[in-house]
């Protein structure tokens, strides 16, 4: 089973995360982000990540997590799957499958921790282009686009990535990830 991992972003803790990036379709209530964007929350400073469409950001595919998450009107639980590779069953009919991921934005390395059919149908489909290209390297992706996904009732906007380069791991991601190539989750 893999350890538990948290992090309050206490910057007096030593902590390297400079804040917390996420995805919306809608947009942020408070106007501050338009629909289908990426944006950084900091101690609840909402601005869009500029980087996510113009050079692109680093994601750390190799010490990222997938699971489950539940929101229960006060606290978001996570569950997370033992590998890449293999899905625990769901476990309740309102959890829903999402991601952690280290992102570098410039010198600035951000939380993606998010939920929800948007986010992984958008990492699914990135995730087919790291076919035989996951060397060791990390990629480096901006995203392109968005593609509507409808449902019975309602749609959401899905994030569409390019992987713009294939880069060494970047100094401010290595302290997140010391893992060697021949540990690492086979993409």
């Amino acid at each position: 089973m893999t350890d538990f991992e948290i992090n309050f972003n206490d910057k007096e803790s030593g902590s390297t995360i400079d804040g917390f990036l996420s995805w919306t379709a809608r947009g942020t209530q408070d106007g501050a982000v338009p629909p289908a964007s990426f944006y950084i929350n900091d101690n609840g400073e909402k601005q869009p990540l500029a980087a996510m469409k113009k050079e692109g950001v680093v994601i750390d595919i190799y010490n990222m997590k997938t699971g489950w998450s539940f929101f229960d009107g006060s606290a978001t639980q996570w569950q997370w799957n033992e590998t890449l590779t293999n899905w625990q069953a769901q476990p309740g009919e309102d959890w829903k499958k999402g991601l952690q991921i280290d992102v570098l934005a410039g010198e600035s390395v951000y939380l993606w921790r998010q939920a929800g059919v948007a986010v992984t149908e958008g990492f699914k489909r990135l995730a087919e282009q790291f076919a035989g290209k996951a060397t060791g390297k990390l990629p480096k992706i901006k995203l392109k686009g968005t593609d509507i996904m409808k449902f019975k009732v309602g749609q959401t906007s899905v994030p569409l990535f390019e992987i713009v380069d294939w880069v060494e791991r970047p100094l401010p991601l290595d302290s997140k990830g010391e893992t060697t190539t021949d540990e690492k989750e086979e993409f």
